[in-house]
């Protein structure tokens, strides 16, 4: 093993003289180490915190029991038993880590496609030479969406747009309740007919409800349950058999912020967007062993009409706010975190500070949530 990654090792393992004197002396010992107080747990602690040397906390413990376990430092390069473990490691953790893809020829089912992000999504996936079926409930919208889908792919062909630096893609719509399980198996099958197979799906599609809980109706949040978190569920379900055979396939399932903190006045909401970034945490687990990646978007407040489709309103108050993010910045920092094959993104640095809030402070942020979320 060479000095780098010995160096890893030292460091993660500093200050904790157990392992200190399994794994040899540390380099870092001379600039000095950590209290001894905390020795157990210091490494653990680094290799949560301290970027840069071990790229999960699930190596760091397999690495570090496998050595406490054979009582060999890590830099011994004469003993085969601990290379061939350490191969085996880091094989089975690249073998899991998501896989990086380019949006150019992928089949793509894109939900909620009518307007705001689901729009602006479909929009720079199709310059980027996907090949999409849209769907949503208002048809007109989506005969737009695609009409103008081909109207720039023209023009690409055509050489009017010489210097542009996008592909030309594919749209194609089809209208319909995405809480409809018929409905659902024929978008499934019209991604066969047309395109041949499936590789990327994104559950974009949702419904808001905004009132007091004990003020709202039972059918309220059935139907807000049905939208964001039922029809997303089944549809995955529905789509896996054509993703085990696509290409670098992944499951994105657009969320929101409030998925991690639920505030006053959209119980509904915040309740389907919990369930569906519970689901996305349990289905990342298990469609991993068969590579297919899952990467769940959460965003705040975003200018759309969102809030002018919602089921109900009993608040009498606006909702939209100056500071909302525009759609297609969401979309833009969605197909990012396609391409990378991010885990997770929090796209604001207010949802992201509310998130941290409420980790690292709960009480404080359910006492902030009763003084001013209301």
């Amino acid at each position: 093993m060479n000095g780098k990654v010995d160096f890893k090792w030292n460091w993660v393992c500093k200050g904790n003289s157990d392992f200190r004197e399994k794994l040899g002396p540390s380099r870092r010992d001379a600039a000095g180490g950590l209290p001894y107080a905390p020795r157990r747990f210091a490494g653990y602690w680094h290799a949560i915190f301290v970027p840069g040397h071990v790229d999960s906390l699930g190596t760091t413990i397999a690495y570090r029991m496998i050595t406490a376990r054979i009582g060999l430092h890590p830099g011994t390069e004469k003993d085969p038993s601990w290379k061939s473990t350490v191969t085996t490691l880091q094989h089975n953790q690249s073998r899991h880590m998501m896989a990086k893809r380019r949006i150019l020829g992928k089949r793509i089912l894109l939900t909620g496609a009518s307007s705001g992000i689901g729009w602006h999504l479909a929009l720079q996936l199709a310059q980027q030479g996907g090949r999409l079926l849209v769907t949503a409930r208002r048809q007109q919208q989506l005969a737009e969406l695609s009409h103008l889908i081909h109207a720039e792919n023209y023009q690409m062909q055509s050489g009017a747009a010489k210097d542009c630096q996008h592909s030309a893609g594919d749209c194609q719509y089809l209208a319909g309740d995405i809480t409809d399980g018929d409905f659902r198996k024929q978008l499934i099958d019209q991604m066969q007919v047309r395109y041949g197979g499936l590789d990327i799906l994104i559950n974009n599609a949702g419904v808001g409800a905004m009132g007091s809980f004990a003020e709202s109706s039972p059918q309220t949040l059935r139907q807000v349950m049905e939208v964001n978190f039922f029809a997303p569920a089944e549809l995955i379900r529905l789509s896996l058999p054509m993703l085990r055979l696509g290409q670098d396939p992944i499951v994105v399932n657009v969320s929101s912020v409030l998925g991690h903190r639920a505030v006053p006045l959209k119980s509904e909401y915040c309740a389907s967007k919990f369930a569906l970034h519970g689901l996305s945490d349990s289905l990342r687990a298990e469609l991993g062993q068969e590579n297919i990646d899952l990467t769940l978007i959460s965003p705040s407040t975003t200018d759309s009409d969102f809030f002018d489709h919602a089921i109900a309103d009993s608040t009498q108050r606006t909702w939209k706010s100056k500071h909302a993010m525009a759609p297609q910045k969401v979309a833009t920092a969605s197909v990012r975190a396609i391409c990378k094959g991010s885990h997770e993104v929090i796209l604001t640095f207010a949802g992201k500070s509310l998130v941290l809030l409420d980790r690292m402070l709960p009480t404080i942020a359910d006492n902030a949530m009763k003084r001013w979320g209301q």
